[in-house]
Formats: C-alpha cells, sequence, structure tokens
C-alpha cells in the first residue's frame, strides 16, 4: 500500500469515529437528532464454528448513520486537498 492509500485509510476510519462520536452526542438534541438517525445490518447472533479443540465465533454489525457518512466525506475531502 503506497503512502496516500494509507492516508486515505486514516481518514476514512477517523471519519467513521468522528462520525459516530457526533451522532452519540447529538442523539440528545432535539433540533439535532436527525443526525443520529441511521441503520445497523449485520449478524445479531454471532455464527459459532466448532471444531473439537477450537471455538470460533463470527459476527459483523454496522451501524451507519448519517452523521458517520457525513464525516466519512468530509475527512476524504480533506485528505484529497491536504495531500
Amino acid at each position: 500500500m503506497n503512502y496516500k492509500g494509507l492516508i486515505y485509510l486514516i481518514m476514512f476510519l477517523s471519519g467513521i469515529v468522528v462520525g459516530t462520536l457526533v451522532g452519540k452526542i447529538t442523539k440528545g438534541i432535539s433540533f439535532l437528532r436527525w443526525l443520529s438517525y441511521g441503520i445497523v445490518f449485520g449478524t445479531k447472533t454471532p455464527i459459532s464454528l466448532e471444531l473439537g479443540v477450537l471455538s470460533l465465533d463470527f459476527g459483523l454489525s454496522i451501524n451507519l448513520t448519517i452523521s458517520c457518512i457525513i464525516f466519512i466525506f468530509v475527512a476524504l475531502i480533506i485528505g484529497r486537498k491536504v495531500f
């Protein structure tokens, strides 16, 4: 992975973190509550794989909110402008 790809990955992940944080903070504010609207998709219960000696549990859940999407785009635009 080149330097530019690493920067985009870091900016993408920071957009997810900041967007999730903003969504959780604005959930209690009435006129900003729309930022916390979103959907959750994935597996509700983990899928188990018993191999005798080893037991593996697989699960994935993605919580996608409006603020998360906004901050991902903002972070990628900032990453493009700066680097």
